[in-house]
């Protein structure tokens, strides 16, 4: 992502098990946060800008599997 970028994420329920979207720093800090889902089908949406702080991404409810890094560039 490019850093000061405005972005909208949008992630679908596919297996019907619950799960939210966390973007952190480096620290692990919370910098985004979407809304949790628990059924098939539900989508869920939000708006953020792109931070250079922002480090990794992961599933509040399977962080040890469902991770990945972030890239930002300037």
């Amino acid at each position: 992502m490019q850093a000061g970028q405005q972005y909208e994420l949008v992630w679908v329920n596919r297996d019907g098990r619950e799960h939210e979207l966390v973007i952190v720093d480096e620290a692990g800090e919370d910098l985004v946060e979407t809304q949790s889902a628990e059924q098939a089908g539900v989508e869920v949406r939000t708006t953020f800008r792109a931070d250079e702080r922002m480090a990794e991404y992961y599933c509040w409810y399977h962080r040890q599997t469902e991770r990945g890094a972030i890239e930002i560039t300037n």
